[in-house]
């Protein structure tokens, strides 16, 4: 049994809901951060914590996600912990500014970048899963397809990622990965530490150019109030702005030959940029 934290919005039926549920029956013990601006609270769920599993709220990406990363970073080293950071992010970033999603908020693909960016970079270990459209489809009713190529598109049950969540939190062969995932026709998935360790290292995508386009000025925002010497108001304003850093390097230089475990071989499906029927990203 593993203490694992749950930071997410808290909101009846969110998927933060549903990873705490899994992480329950997988018999961790199970702290639920709602509000990041608690200090007190945000360093006694994180004192002993072995993981860390962050569901970013909508809205303002570089509150939400980036200024989320930074401030639990921050208050795992003001409680000498250093727990395993598995952040929640989405496809539509492989896929860069042209994707529809990425242009209904010019905020939307910095902010998430920069808080993969800012995982990846940090002082924790990590994991970074970047889901496609969600279903509301019952856990195990399809296959799990793990994949790393940037352009991929599909379907996730919500109840198939949170267990996804939990076992990257578990798995250590999970650490230092980026990873989409979707469903596909077969059975589900129940050789987790296999799955994972397929996947390529984000260190061996460290060399990858960097790309201007990815460095647009954005408010970048620092931890919550009262986590560092020079706090910022991350998750509340939209932080202070600072200069961009170069991009994240993992999942972003294009198609290639990618591990895909989970499902049938075959290359990874990529229809339209368009939610299919009842699909969605909440």
């Amino acid at each position: 049994m593993a203490r694992l934290v749950v930071a997410a919005s808290g909101l009846r039926g969110s998927l933060g809901l549903l990873v705490a549920a899994r992480a329950r029956e997988r018999g961790h013990e199970v702290a639920e951060l709602t509000d990041l601006r608690d200090r007190e609270g945000v360093l006694a769920a994180l004192a002993g914590a072995d993981a860390v599993v962050l569901v970013p709220r909508r809205g303002n990406a570089w509150q939400h996600a980036h200024g989320a990363v930074v401030t639990l970073t921050a208050a795992a080293a003001a409680v000498r912990a250093t727990p395993h950071l598995v952040l929640l992010s989405s496809f539509a970033t492989g896929h860069g500014p042209m994707h529809p999603l990425n242009r209904t908020d010019p905020a939307l693909l910095p902010g998430r970048t920069a808080a993969e960016r800012e995982a990846r970079s940090g002082r924790l270990p990590y994991t970074i899963v970047r889901p496609v459209w969600f279903s509301d489809d019952p856990a195990g009713s399809h296959a799990l397809t793990f994949t790393q190529d940037p352009r991929t598109d599909g379907m996730i049950a919500r109840a198939d990622l949170a267990a996804t969540l939990v076992a990257a939190a578990e798995e250590p062969a999970a650490r230092g990965t980026t990873f989409a995932l979707y469903n596909e026709p077969g059975p589900p998935l129940t050789e987790w530490a296999a799955a994972f360790a397929a996947l390529r290292r984000d260190a061996d995508d460290a060399d990858d150019a960097d790309d201007a386009e990815s460095r647009e000025a954005g408010p970048e925002a620092g931890p919550a109030e009262g986590f560092a010497a020079d706090p910022a108001t991350a998750l509340v304003s939209e932080g202070r702005p600072a200069a961009g850093r170069g991009r994240d390097t993992a999942l972003d230089s294009g198609p290639r030959d990618q591990p895909r475990v989970g499902g049938a071989p075959g290359p990874v499906p990529r229809p339209a940029p368009t939610s299919p029927t009842g699909g969605t990203l909440a």
